[in-house]
């Protein structure tokens, strides 16, 4: 089992025509690797692979911190920050001409921790990687070095308003809910026992799904899928007046899960003010 547990956040960068010069130039961050269009194609320490690269491709180092206690985890909690921070620095105008012109982008997180980990893709920062037509991809290595199970997720969609009572929430989405609070009612946990005040705002959570998914390649379109059905007039009424969405993505990997979130996703997601979260679990298996 993996010890130590790890943040590393690259840049992946491609295009079809542009050399990887002309596209380093705009950048000031450490080079991992580089193949330009039309060149012999070489690995990361630069010995040949014996084949023409038939696009140009480049990826930049931003971030690689090794996170050994608890504490420091609030690092992975962060990372829409620190990519709203990175993105700040970034020649903006020179990266949407790279995707108008057939070009990609995209943020690699890595993520590596024996047990939980928790990342937030902020609404701020999805309408960021929205303007620029990015994509975000994920790579978690779970505790175990051979994992016993194959990764799968599970995806819920959370809502919140300040005035919206939970019924009024809950009869324009087709999912089931898996738990209702309205704004002024008592609280109750979620076994029914009472507690101490109130509901400050109302709660909807939704299960979107019965069983684990374990095709990570179609995550994108699952969320794209469910998105295309949502009541978008309600929807905007719903943001407009201070309500909030999120999807959860539960994932569950003993040893190794990759999945990405396309720009058509981040377009989608941007334009209904969602976020995402996603709470990753190593040395985990399913029932």
């Amino acid at each position: 089992m993996n010890s130590d547990s790890r943040l590393r956040v690259s840049l992946q960068i491609t295009h079809p025509i542009i050399s990887a010069d002309e596209i380093i130039g705009h950048f000031n961050y450490p080079i991992l690797y580089k193949n330009s269009v039309g060149m012999p194609q070489q690995n990361k320490n630069g010995l040949s692979l014996g084949e023409i690269s038939l696009e140009t491709a480049i990826r930049f180092e931003l971030h690689d911190k090794e996170i050994t206690s608890c504490e420091d985890m609030h690092s992975y909690e962060d990372i829409s920050e620190i990519l709203l921070d990175d993105l700040e620095g970034f020649n903006k105008e020179f990266l949407q001409k790279l995707v108008a012109t057939g070009g990609r982008c995209a943020f690699l997180i890595e993520a590596s921790k024996n047990e939980n980990v928790f990342l937030e893709l902020s609404d701020k920062l999805i309408h960021a990687l929205s303007s620029l037509g990015a994509a975000v991809y994920f790579d978690f290595y779970g505790g175990g070095l051979h994992g016993n199970s194959d990764p799968s997720f599970r995806v819920s969609l959370r809502t919140e308003h300040p005035s919206l009572s939970a019924d009024e929430i809950d009869e324009h989405f087709s999912y089931p809910a898996h738990r209702k609070c309205s704004v002024g009612m008592p609280r109750k946990s979620k076994a029914g026992l009472d507690m101490k005040g109130v509901w400050p705002v109302t709660y909807v959570g939704f299960r979107m799904h019965d069983k684990a998914i374990t095709n990570f390649e179609g995550m994108s379109e699952f969320l794209l899928d469910a998105l295309d059905g949502f009541d978008k007039a309600f929807m905007n009424e719903f943001i407009a007046t201070g309500g909030r969405c999120r999807f959860l993505f539960g994932i569950f990997a003993d040893d190794h899960a990759f999945w990405k979130f396309s720009p058509e996703l981040m377009n989608s997601l941007s334009s209904l003010n969602f976020a995402i979260d996603l709470d990753c679990y190593g040395s985990y298996t399913e029932d």
